[in-house]
């Protein structure tokens, strides 16, 4: 028997990354060799407070000397201002001395102005910040997802032990189900992520850490902090410190809280996206130039964002800013329910992996049935499924009820067909409209024969259906207008198999009823007998109605089998 199974029995991994164990594990090794020196990963700013910066302003006072403590309360006098509120203020002013000093052209303390330089690096933060985002999105698309693949790198013994011990398909397909079965295997998954170690937990936190930085950093009003600057008298960028204010703390929160940046860090956020995202401007043509391309930018990326925390010390910024130089940024939190969101997404992963062994375990029922009832050695599936071939696969909810009709039509419907023929056209029915039911019926098998070559025809790769596939995957781009299309399409070609299979069902039971009412086995009161069943074909009158209730047969068990087939067609609707 022939199956999808051997797809599902794949790891952990397939499930959460379109590229296979190998393929990442080769890419993260070249990577590694791509990968630029460490030290120019780290966004620690040169601006960090000592400890004595945390002493408060009282106690910092009690630490001058008498005189200046005099000459501070002589001026507090004549400024109607706390001895504090002078010292704070001598205290920014010497802040502003040495950062004018380092860092020129950055502020002007005393008309209270970011300057020029200030904006100008804004700019140079956004514009390196921007080279992540595509991928970051990708990510936090769904970070359960992201955080197992994270995992994946950072603790790869996880993925192989999911693989051994958390995978049904470890067991065979006739295991009988059991409610203590599946908890055994949540059972493993919990101790499993439990016997983490402690060091590699730390490091996995590190790496979401820094991409929360990342993605945060991503997320800052950059524009708007931008656009409140106006030209000055010099035709240069400033703007007054309380139009930003709230800018400033957003920004220093994540800029002034920065970090190492782990190698996995970055390579993660590559091989996640790695068959979901090119560049518009990437001029690659394999997975090693894009590597390489990617590695060259995000390294003079980050290098930018480094020298933006180097060369911009936000914290002493805001300190004269807010004119306090006890200022402190918020602390950057963010990611900390990290593991939470791995293990969900784990079980998310066992639960589907679960779902799809049961899936298969019925489909291993199905096709015994299918093999004893029609010799079939495998699931019968349409000819021409344009819809596999786009976009790695488009979902299709009737893969296997339409195979089915579609091969009884092609297969069988010729003889089963002409046993009900010859009983139309010659047997005397008791009741006429029983007479008329299997006229329609009779019609209706006719019409759905002539609709299955139809569409066999237009799922062609020259047909019309066919066609609008074969154009959408030559132009190699998925657009919104091309997925609206394509969504539109398998739409309207699920409801016409919908109609023909209930159509079909129909003519199902319809057949049953009538031809064991005529052949004397009467189920339904409705239904009466044919008063010339047992003279019609003369002496091979046995041997018609052998035809006849085999025919029956036939149809008996294709209704039967496209209940079955439903059940794996469209699993969530059934259960529903």
């Amino acid at each position: 028997m022939s199956s999808d199974v051997n797809d599902k029995k794949g790891t952990f991994e397939k499930l959460v990354s379109s590229i296979s164990e190998s393929e990442r594990n080769a890419l993260l090794e070249k990577m590694h060799t791509l990968a630029g020196d460490p030290t120019t990963q780290e966004f620690n700013s040169e601006d960090k407070d000592t400890s004595d910066e945390f002493v408060s302003i009282e106690d910092r006072l009690k630490g001058e000397s008498l005189f200046y403590r005099f000459f501070l309360w002589i001026r507090s006098i004549f400024s109607n201002l706390t001895q504090e509120e002078v010292f704070n203020a001598d205290q920014v002013q010497n802040l502003y001395k040495k950062l004018n000093h380092s860092f020129p052209g950055l502020v002007d303390y005393k008309n209270g102005y970011l300057l020029n330089i200030f904006y100008q690096k804004l700019g140079e933060l956004k514009n390196a910040i921007e080279f992540f985002k595509p991928y970051l999105e990708l990510a936090y698309e769904n970070l359960g997802a992201f955080y197992v693949f994270l995992g994946s790198i950072i603790c790869p013994e996880v993925t192989q032990e999911m693989d051994s011990q958390v995978d049904p398909y470890q067991l065979p397909l006739t295991r009988e189900v059991t409610g203590e079965l599946r908890a055994s295997f949540v059972r493993k998954l919990d101790q499993i992520l439990k016997d983490i170690p402690q060091h590699r937990r730390s490091y996995m936190y590190s790496c979401v850490s820094v991409i929360e930085w990342f993605y945060q950093l991503s997320k800052l009003p950059f524009d708007r902090f931008r656009n409140s600057f106006s030209q000055g008298i010099i035709d240069e960028y400033c703007c007054k410190f309380e139009v930003v204010s709230n800018e400033l703390n957003q920004f220093s929160r994540i800029l002034c809280n920065g970090g190492p940046v782990p190698e996995e860090a970055v390579t993660s956020l590559f091989l996640f996206s790695a068959n979901k995202f090119i560049p518009l401007d990437s001029e690659a043509n394999d997975d090693e130039g894009r590597m390489r391309e990617f590695m060259d930018k995000a390294a003079a990326n980050i290098s930018m964002i480094h020298m933006f925390v180097k060369t911009v010390p936000l914290r002493q910024i805001c300190k004269i800013a807010f004119n306090n130089v006890q200022w402190q940024p918020q602390n950057f939190t963010g990611a900390e329910d990290w593991f939470v969101k791995y293990k969900e997404y784990w079980k998310k992963l066992f639960d589907e992996k679960w779902n799809l062994w049961l899936r298969d375990k019925k489909k291993a029922m199905i096709h015994s049935k299918l093999s004893a009832a029609f010799e079939l050695d495998d699931f019968p599936l349409l000819q021409n499924r344009p819809w596999t071939q786009l976009w790695g696969g488009v979902p299709f909810h009737f893969e296997y009820t339409a195979g089915f009709i579609f091969w009884f039509m092609e297969k069988k419907y010729s003889d089963v067909i002409q046993p009900l023929k010859v009983l139309l056209l010659e047997g005397v029915f008791e009741n006429k409209d029983n007479r008329q039911e299997f006229a329609n019926t009779i019609n209706d098998l006719m019409q759905i024969y002539n609709d299955v070559l139809k569409l066999g025809e237009d799922l062609s790769s020259l047909g019309q259906i066919g066609l609008v596939f074969e154009k959408i995957a030559s132009n190699h781009l998925r657009t919104l207008q091309a997925q609206s299309k394509i969504e539109s399409t398998m739409l309207n070609l699920e409801a016409e198999i919908q109609n023909m299979k209930n159509s079909f069902c129909n003519d199902c039971r319809s057949i049953r009823l009538i031809v064991d009412a005529a052949l004397g086995s009467r189920t339904d009161t409705r239904y009466d007998g044919v008063s010339n069943i047992n003279m019609m074909h003369g002496s091979n009158n046995s041997a018609f109605k052998e035809q006849l209730r085999n025919s029956k047969e036939k149809f008996e068990c294709a209704l039967e089998m496209l209940k079955e087939l439903e059940t794996i067609d469209l699993p969530d609707v059934i259960k529903s």
